[in-house]
Formats: structure tokens, sequence, C-alpha cells
């Protein structure tokens, strides 16, 4: 879930990516509401964001899709647990499995 501090950083990812519409904001950063009821006719009436609501509908059955994000973790997992295990035989030279060698 996105903090305070780091919404204007996915802000800016999601529209370089082509997947967000950036808000006109005035000379000291902040929104009015006309930019922002401007923002969203586009987004949500216009033809002209229709590529936007096309991409969030693509993006939708990505993070709606519990399978593929349970296959994520597991793949990570697995790589932490495998990488450790190098590092062990490496460090090592054979695995430490929590044993400490005198």
């Amino acid at each position: 879930m996105p903090m305070v501090a780091d919404q204007g950083l996915n802000a800016k990812l999601l529209f370089e990516k082509g997947n967000g519409f950036q808000v006109q904001s005035n000379e000291d950063g902040a929104h009015n509401q006309d930019s922002i009821a401007m923002s969203l006719r586009f987004v949500i009436a216009d033809q002209e964001g229709q590529h936007l609501r096309f991409r969030a509908a693509e993006m939708q059955t990505i993070f709606a899709n519990q399978d593929l994000h349970d296959n994520y973790t597991e793949e990570f997992v697995e790589f932490i647990f495998n990488h450790k295990k190098r590092q062990d035989l490496s460090f090592h030279g054979k695995a430490s499995w929590g044993k400490t060698s005198v």
C-alpha cells in the first residue's frame, strides 16, 4: 500500500510507463479542483483518454491474478534459498546449514 512519501514517485512512474495521467499543478505544485476535474473527464470520458482506460484494464488482469503473484513469491523464495546454498558452499567449502566451523 502506498504511503504519502512515495505517492509522487509512484505517480511519476505510472505516467512515464503510459499507465497514468499527470494532473496539471499550479506554481507551488498544488492541484486545484478545475485541474482535477479536467483530468478526471479526460481519463474517464474523453476519447483521447481511451488508451489509459485500456491500460488500466490490462493492469487489472495482472494485479488481480493471485496465481501469478503466488508464483512470483514462490520463485523469489526459491531463488533466495538457492542463492544462500551457493553462498554457504563458496564461503565454507560446503553447505553450513546453520553449523559453525571451528
